[in-house]
């Protein structure tokens, strides 16, 4: 019927009604009469589908603009088969530079602002319709793949997602299982032919840019699925297998790197990045760029990996390239452009929670506290579980404390006490010891960690960062014997699990203050080779500057860390590394220099990360350097912040009696 009311809303849903009207007597065995009969009217449906649309004008989209691909209708015995080509699908598609594929991960954040519970789904016709309507899709993809005897037949249909109307449809045949990423080849090509895309004809063939192996497809699939949810056993075993299966499938070896670099694995990431880079001729052009993006990145080389992302952005522009353009920016502290390029991504796709939250932490460095805090709420707007897991409520509470709303900070952080993950209220609970710490009440902070590392995973960086963070606060609140114990468990963590360059450098500090030398030496022999595997890295390069000067001032040999520190900047671990520089020219007795560092850290202000407690530090140190120097208004200055800062902190707390005894010598002597 050409009324799209009167007609079925899917593929699937025609056959049923044709076969509920014509169906035989049933089988004495099994239901194979029923799908044979099923796919042969798929067959037929397509067919005649194709006959009907073939003069309707093509449905243009252009400049990014985003379709909506739905899962494939499997009408076949097989239950893997939809999902593995949808997979192949996904990469056919995104080779085009004149639209943009709605991305499957935003399935979620996409039901819960339709109001709906469900965390993951089918992505049906009549689902994808309403996406599409909502979030600006212009065009629903529908393929379907059906199968008589051995024979396949796979169909697309372009449809109108307001009206429903199908647009235009086709159909591709396969002999057999082997020549079915050929079908959905051509399947893919007369797709974003009939889109508008010009550039159509340059596009390489799916089996040579995925693989001509449906098994290896098949566990590539597999090893995506369980990349998104996070089941890294799953996720090696998978790409694994698709590897053996075909030993020239570049994009599993590109997954499997990414696998290795996500879990801190350097070395094994780069391994398999650079030998998917090495066939670069079995990926697209979007892959090409996407994989010596993430070589660049695993290596340091950030400016090569802004380029690559800025080629990937002009080329193939979409909401997600010009997001990870902007990121790229915002790494390298480039803010006013990533804010520019940000501002792309948002509106291409206003609904996309990673634009604006990307867009809320490029004002946030910049100190535009109001116009990030904007920003995180319409992320909260158009997904509000988005803002209340992982990492990402860490930074919408920090912006709070930045306008002194340790309220809100606070509201927001007890949000996440409440999901369902262990790991989420684990980070809930960690939030807001920082937060604890930052107002000078540390018994609560050692209470609230002592809430977090019971829900971490056993022996993850997670748990390493709870832990060091509690020895830090065992450690300043006088407590030493809790923080040995504290930091004896970080010790048997840090010597089994992957450690990323910034929490080794911090565990190190962390083992100095408290006295264990030999293990903070240890900890910078790793870091040294850690660094030594990515030369172009900042930050790993920083974190190793760190902690070599603060083995040699512990050792008392300032000479030796002015060679780490001297005439270095700070960026990744600013309160710290300023410290440190002020303690080293002290011991170099250039009291002018010391103090010039001591008053940089205590003017960096960081929340919520590892460099908060030195940055408290800061003040106290200030004061000591700035009285051996003679300037006891700066001294007072100093001790009077502390202690504003800590007003309703714990009254025994060691720093803060000590700051006030200090604070009163110093006024008392001021009025003599």
């Amino acid at each position: 019927d050409r009324d799209p009311a009167k007609r079925f809303p899917s593929v699937s849903g025609f056959l049923e009604a044709l076969v509920a009207a014509n169906a035989p007597p049933p089988p004495r065995r099994g239901g194979r009469g029923l799908q044979v009969l099923a796919s042969a009217l798929a067959v037929a449906a397509v067919a005649f589908g194709a006959m009907w649309f073939t003069n309707r004008p093509d449905r243009t989209v252009k400049d990014g603009a985003m379709v909506v691909l739905a899962d494939v209708e499997n009408l076949t015995s097989d239950s893997t088969l939809g999902p593995t080509l949808r997979v192949a699908a996904v990469v056919g598609l995104q080779q085009s530079s004149a639209f943009s594929l709605y991305p499957r991960t935003r399935l979620g954040s996409s039901l819960a602002r339709m109001g709906r519970t469900i965390t993951d789904t089918v992505l049906s016709e009549g689902l994808a319709r309403e996406i599409a309507v909502r979030e600006a899709g212009q065009v629903v993809i529908v393929l379907s793949v059906a199968e008589i005897g051995g024979r396949f037949t796979i169909g697309s249909r372009l449809v109108d997602p307001v009206s429903g109307e199908d647009l235009a449809t086709h159909q591709s045949r396969a002999e057999e299982s082997a020549g079915l990423l050929d079908a959905l080849d051509g399947i893919v090509t007369w797709t974003r032919r009939r889109l508008g895309d010009a550039a159509v004809s340059r596009a390489q063939p799916l089996p040579l840019v995925t693989t001509s192996s449906l098994q290896a497809l098949r566990a590539y699939a597999d090893g995506r699925a369980a990349f998104r949810r996070s089941d890294w056993p799953a996720v090696a075993r998978m790409l694994t297998r698709a590897i053996e299966l075909d030993t020239g499938f570049a994009m599993a070896q590109a997954l499997l790197g990414e696998y290795h670099v996500f879990n801190n694995r350097i070395p094994e990431g780069l391994r398999w990045l650079r030998e998917a880079d090495r066939r670069s001729g079995r990926l697209t052009e979007v892959e090409q760029l996407n994989v010596k993006s993430r070589v660049a990145r695993a290596e340091g080389r950030t400016g090569d990996e802004i380029s690559l992302a800025q080629t990937l952005a002009t080329n193939f522009p979409s909401a997600m390239t010009w997001q990870v353009y902007g990121e790229a920016l915002r790494a390298a502290r480039r803010y006013p452009e990533a804010i520019a390029a940000l501002e792309k991504a948002v509106a291409l796709d206003s609904v996309d929670p990673g634009g604006w939250y990307n867009l809320a932490l490029a004002h946030r460095a910049l100190g535009n506290y109001r116009i990030a805090l904007d920003a995180f709420a319409q992320v909260d707007r158009v997904d509000s579980t988005f803002l209340v897991s992982g990492f990402y409520n860490q930074f919408w509470g920090s912006t709070l404390v930045s306008i002194d709303s340790l309220s809100g900070a606070e509201a927001v952080f007890r949000r996440m006490l409440a999901r369902p993950a262990r790991a989420d209220q684990a980070r809930g609970y960690r939030s807001l010891a920082y937060l604890s710490l930052y107002r000078g009440r540390f018994a609560d902070a050692v209470a609230e960690l002592h809430r977090a590392i019971p829900l971490q995973t056993r022996g993850t960086l997670s748990e390493y960062r709870d832990l060091l963070l509690l020895a830090d606060a065992e450690l300043t609140r006088g407590n030493p014997g809790a923080a040995r114990v504290a930091l004896a468990r970080a010790f048997a963590i840090f010597r089994t699990a992957e450690i990323g360059a910034g929490a080794v450098m911090f565990g190190g500090h962390q083992f100095i203050r408290a006295g264990q030398l030999d293990r903070g030496r240890l900890l910078l022999d790793t870091l040294r080779a850690r660094a030594a595997l990515r030369p172009a890295s900042t930050q790993d390069q920083e974190a190793l500057a760190v902690l070599t000067a603060d083995i040699a001032l512990a050792e008392r040999r300032p000479d030796r860390a002015r060679e780490a520190v001297g005439s270095r900047q700070f960026d990744d671990f600013e309160a710290l590394g300023l410290s440190l520089a002020a303690e080293m020219f002290a011991g170099l007795g250039q009291l002018d220099s010391a103090l010039i560092k001591a008053r940089a850290a205590s003017d960096s202000r960081a929340f919520g990360f590892e460099m908060q407690q030195d940055w408290f530090r800061s003040f106290s140190q200030l004061a000591r350097l700035a009285e051996a120097k003679g300037d006891t208004a700066t001294a007072i200055e100093a001790y009077s912040k502390l202690i504003a800062r800590w007003g309703d902190g714990d009254p025994d707390l060691p720093p803060l009696v000590a700051a006030k005894r200090e604070l009163s010598r110093l006024q008392s002597a001021a009025r003599r």
